[in-house]
């Protein structure tokens, strides 16, 4: 998946519907886009928190064993 065209994708087919005086395919379009820009960025947020937890918890286990601190 390429994020970057896809952005530019969906802002030109907003462009597109302002240019051309449509309210409607603008708005519905432009609210898509926003939706899955945040779905995404949650998403992302979501999966570094894990790895980071993932990461400390591990840490955590080798900081109690002796021999394997870290």
């Amino acid at each position: 998946m390429n994020d970057w065209k896809t952005a530019r994708d969906d802002h030109h087919l907003i462009v597109e519907a302002i240019a051309a005086r449509d309210a409607d395919t603008a708005c519905r379009e432009s609210r898509r886009h926003i939706r899955e820009s945040r779905d995404g960025s949650l998403d992302l947020m979501l999966r570094q928190r894990d790895m980071r937890d993932l990461y400390l918890s591990r840490n955590d286990e080798l900081q109690t064993r002796p021999g394997l601190a870290v």
